[in-house]
């Protein structure tokens, strides 16, 4: 586990701790902030203009991180995709209908996560929002438990989660 905020000098780094440590896996879990942080702002109109190129810009930068920590290490990598918002500013009407929403922004971005996991190596895509989407995204998510350990599951869906990761690990070694 990184330091709060590290990871992008752990993947770039080659000499990071990270990188020096040589694991088998590494669990790559950002939330929406650390990810896409803008993407929230630049959906709020609903309309085209930033959407696509935040998209974009987001991709980008994760390309970078992943493919980086790719090339001086043969550690398998998971990459957490992102949830997709129960309620935006927009409403249950500009979310379904809007092209440039954040719902459809983030699940464009999930989409294009997982497309560039495929272009690497030993890398996959954990769509926490598919398996969170059975369960309900409303009741998944828990505001304190980010707080407490970086991850938003709630205390009962932790379990459902563990499994999840550990199903898209044994895909992995395989």
């Amino acid at each position: 586990v990184g330091a709060y905020g590290s990871y992008v000098d752990d993947l770039l780094n080659a000499q990071s701790e990270l990188a020096r440590s040589q694991q088998d896996a590494v669990l790559v879990l950002l939330d929406m902030e650390e990810l896409a942080g803008r993407l929230p702002v630049v959906c709020a109109p609903g309309t085209r203009a930033g959407v696509e190129q935040e998209i974009e810009d987001c991709v980008g930068r994760v390309e970078q991180l992943l493919r980086s920590f790719r090339s001086g290490s043969s550690a398998r990598m998971v990459l957490q995709g992102l949830m997709v918002p129960d309620r935006t500013s927009l409403g249950d009407p500009g979310d379904a209908n809007l092209p440039y929403s954040l719902t459809a922004a983030v699940t464009k971005l999930n989409r294009r996560l997982a497309e560039l996991c495929r272009s690497i190596s030993g890398c996959i895509f954990f769509d926490v929002d598919r398996l969170a989407a059975g369960y309900g995204r409303a009741r998944w998510q828990d505001a304190s438990m980010f707080h407490a350990s970086r991850l938003q599951v709630a205390a009962e869906f932790f379990p459902v989660y563990a499994r999840g990761l550990a199903q898209e690990l044994s895909v992995l070694f395989r």
